[in-house]
């Protein structure tokens, strides 16, 4: 049986030999309301190799495992700009937390085109509150 120093000191040396950090982070919109399935790209600049991840119900991602190094993490989800966070040091077994906070995207949609039926719809979102979208349609026959 273990002393309580010998606990204390294998403790010590379990964490010591962490050697992978993380980044975990929320992604709310505009009015700081969870966006739930936005993706999230984290990305290790240094070995430019990514990670891709879905937030849950409460907007929350969080990537593990990551070695030490310099990153870059992406957050987007339809109708919200993408949002992107570089130069990100992690250290050995640190966690980072990044929040991502995705805003409304200026936008407009071209629907299908056909020399039949062209129609353009226009969402003007600037003029409106969010959820509140005008759509203005124009026809050509």
């Amino acid at each position: 049986m273990l002393s309580d120093s010998h606990r204390d000191l294998h403790r010590a040396l379990c964490i010591a030999q962490e050697t992978r950090g993380s980044i975990v982070g929320r992604v709310p919109d505009p009015q700081d309301a969870p966006v739930p399935n936005a993706t999230v790209v984290v990305t290790n600049t240094d070995t430019n190799v990514g990670t891709t991840l879905v937030t849950n119900e409460t907007g929350y991602y969080e990537a593990d495992l990551l070695i030490a190094g310099t990153y870059r993490v992406m957050a987007q989800s339809a109708g919200l700009k993408k949002s992107i966070r570089s130069g990100i040091v992690l250290s050995v077994g640190a966690k980072a937390e990044i929040d991502m906070r995705l805003e409304i995207a200026d936008t407009f949609c071209e629907l299908p085109v056909s020399m039949q039926d062209c129609r353009i719809c226009i969402l003007d979102l600037e003029s409106r509150p969010m959820g509140g979208a005008h759509a203005a349609f124009f026809g050509m026959q």
